[in-house]
């Protein structure tokens, strides 16, 4: 189900629909939970609408308690309830930004159902019988296996989308991601520097996108003075430890933006490098690019390292693979041969591919796998088969090959 952000107004009756829906299908979901439970022990269990025979029944007979009850067991079951109920009415079930979203935080969620279950043992302790003892007990005992694996699931999402309001995280987590990739050629046609002019409107148009809601951004250093290039080709420069001012100043610059992905190069060396040397330069870059970050505090970007012979083999990356944390590898493939980029132990991601024989089945896969896929390329200018444009050589005028059709009909399908 998808969950859509709703203006303040209509966040109130949807908040109030929500609250009561949650009154209403808890029942259900506790037979439903009996029956599947029943099914795993080939029972026919009871029916499904079971429990709301039972809340009928026991609204209907006497209130039967203990001599030995104090006040404090009297008034459990309406905190147990009321706290639930909250608990159960902030998490954004059909929408975001609703009513009460500003309160809708995991770590209260986790406060909530935590104190529901320690009032639960608190009245289990009060009557003073051992059974009641008993009950506590296994109640604490339940909390102490559950909770800290609830804690860990909730706290991951919450790093993933740096926050931990449900609404941002259900945001994040539903929104359909974009994956654009933006060259750095500082070396392609006329050598230019990471400052000035050049930097500025770069980063204007790199940050433009990523504003865009579910837009992430692979900025590439395509070629840059400091990275010796195979045959003059811009599109081969590797990095050296010459590269490294460059990357530290792109990280200065992208340090807070958490859509940004950083590409260590294109197509490193041609295939003129051996596996270790392009390893060996790929680990240096990025050691280069966690140093950096750390030394800023902010969380560490995803990287992505390019492959041997023009990015088509990361094979001996599956071999074996960076040390570092939140780092892809990426495949350049016209088409990209399956085994390219099917690994079971390194994530991937293809960073350019064109020229695809059965784009269905294509697409297929890396939806399969999981695999994002970036295509090539965006340019109404430049000639580079296949185009995702017809030259026009026109910013304004943007048509769509039959390639840049392809694509265009898999994007707006999903």
């Amino acid at each position: 189900m998808a969950v859509i952000e709703v203006s303040p107004i209509d966040g109130l009756s949807i908040q109030v629909s929500q609250m009561l829906l949650v009154l209403l299908l808890a029942p259900l979901l506790t037979g439903l939970v009996r029956k599947v439970k029943a099914r795993l022990l080939r029972r026919q269990g009871p029916p499904l609408l079971q429990p709301y025979r039972d809340l009928f029944r026991l609204a209907r007979k006497e209130a039967i308690i203990a001599d030995s009850a104090s006040w404090l067991f009297r008034i459990v079951p309406y905190i147990v309830f009321a706290v639930t109920w909250v608990a159960a009415a902030l998490v954004p079930t059909f929408a975001t930004g609703l009513l009460f979203s500003w309160s809708a935080d995991v770590i209260v969620i986790i406060a909530l159902l935590g104190s529901a279950r320690f009032f639960l043992a608190l009245a289990g302790m009060d009557v003073g019988t051992s059974f009641g003892g008993i009950g506590s007990s296994r109640e604490a005992m339940i909390a102490t296996l559950a909770e800290p694996a609830l804690i860990m699931i909730v706290f991951t999402l919450a790093l993933i989308a740096g926050s931990t309001q449900l609404s941002t995280i259900a945001g994040i987590m539903l929104a359909p991601g974009m994956g654009l990739r933006v060259s750095l050629g500082m070396d392609s046609y006329t050598q230019t520097t990471w400052s000035g002019t050049y930097k500025t409107q770069m980063t204007n148009v790199i940050d433009a996108l990523g504003a865009m809601p579910g837009v992430y951004v692979l900025v590439t250093l395509r070629s840059d003075t400091s990275m010796p290039k195979w045959n003059a080709n811009d599109a081969t420069g590797y990095p050296t430890p010459s590269t490294d001012a460059t990357y530290r100043a792109l990280v200065d610059t992208f340090a807070n933006s958490k859509f940004v992905l950083f590409g260590l190069s294109n197509e490193p060396g041609a295939s003129s490098l051996s596996n270790d040397q392009l390893r060996s330069a790929m680990d240096h870059a990025t050691s280069v690019i966690r140093a950096e970050e750390d030394k800023l505090g902010v969380p560490h970007h995803i990287v992505s390292v390019q492959g041997n012979n023009w990015t088509s083999d990361i094979s001996f990356y599956a071999t074996t693979p960076l040390s570092y944390d939140n780092v892809v590898y990426e495949v350049h493939g016209y088409p990209p041969p399956a085994s390219s980029y099917t690994y079971a132990n390194i994530p991937v991601i293809i960073g350019e591919y064109g020229t695809l024989s059965d784009s269905s089945a294509f697409f297929a896969d890396l939806e399969a796998k999981q695999i994002p896929s970036l295509a090539w390329d965006f340019d109404p200018y430049s000639d580079c088969t296949p185009d995702l444009l017809t030259i026009t050589q026109s910013a304004s005028n943007l048509v769509p090959s039959a390639w840049g059709s392809t694509v265009k009909g898999y994007l707006t399908s999903h």
